[in-house]
């Protein structure tokens, strides 16, 4: 979708079909003794009926968020980030607020995480701008943290240029943060995953080009460039393909 945004128009109507039938038979509520299979399965085929924004599951996950919201009702674990991320796909400012003082006030780990799937699925780059504000004071954002917040942000095609800016401009933070930290090697394979496109190939050249004598990212970066390659190549092979499928 990244070299044909006009997909995804396309391939929500097939996402749909596809898990039409099991979310019918699978409900949004566990059952008694159900299958761990099953309990997987449920998660799966309902993000990609949220994917395919099918109107009674984005009816359904909306009220189960005013539920959460309102009354403190937990929905299952397994759905809660389902769960909350729809609304703020959605644009809901009340939601964001709710959930950003939620990861910011509870001391429950998954729930914290949950709140930061969510609210990385913004699709608003003013939004994102907030959240990337914060990544540097460790009150609000525990260094261990940042990393996810970041690369969850760049995945988000929506949020992606935001992301990359701030990336590119606090380098020098990260750096000086990370460098002890094992996560900071990790840092340019995060950034090549997010890479789809000959326009992204050449700012992850720009960026990472010349930090090639730093031991520690060496080894990455040069893995990134060649992921990068094989899966751009691959995107433009199959586009012509993808599309004709989904005509």
């Amino acid at each position: 979708m990244n070299l044909d945004e006009t997909l995804e128009d396309r391939i929500k109507p097939f996402a749909s079909t596809l898990a039409a039938s099991q979310v019918a038979h699978l409900g949004w509520d566990v059952q008694p003794a159900e299958s761990a299979a099953d309990t997987k399965l449920r998660a799966l085929v309902l993000g990609l009926s949220t994917f395919a924004e099918d109107p009674a599951t984005v009816a359904k996950a909306t009220e189960l968020f005013a539920v959460y919201k309102n009354n403190g009702t937990q929905p299952p674990a397994e759905l809660r980030s389902l769960i909350f991320i729809v609304p703020i796909k959605n644009g809901d400012a009340e939601a964001f607020d709710f959930l950003l003082n939620l990861h910011d006030t509870t001391q429950n780990s998954d729930l914290k995480g949950d709140a930061c799937d969510a609210l990385t699925a913004t699709r608003d780059p003013k939004r994102a701008e907030q959240l990337l504000a914060r990544l540097k004071d460790p009150r609000l954002i525990k260094p261990q943290d940042v990393d996810r917040w970041l690369v969850y942000l760049l995945r988000n095609r929506y949020t992606r240029a935001t992301a990359w800016d701030w990336m590119v401009a606090n380098w020098q933070w990260l750096e000086d943060t990370f460098k002890n930290d094992k996560s900071y090697d990790y840092l340019p394979r995060y950034a090549a995953s997010c890479v789809n496109t000959r326009e992204y190939q050449q700012k992850f050249r720009d960026l990472f080009e010349n930090k090639q004598d730093q031991l520690l990212l060496k080894r990455n970066i040069q893995l990134g460039f060649e992921e990068i390659e094989t899966r751009v190549s691959w995107l433009e092979r199959d586009l012509a393909s993808v599309q004709q499928f989904f005509k």
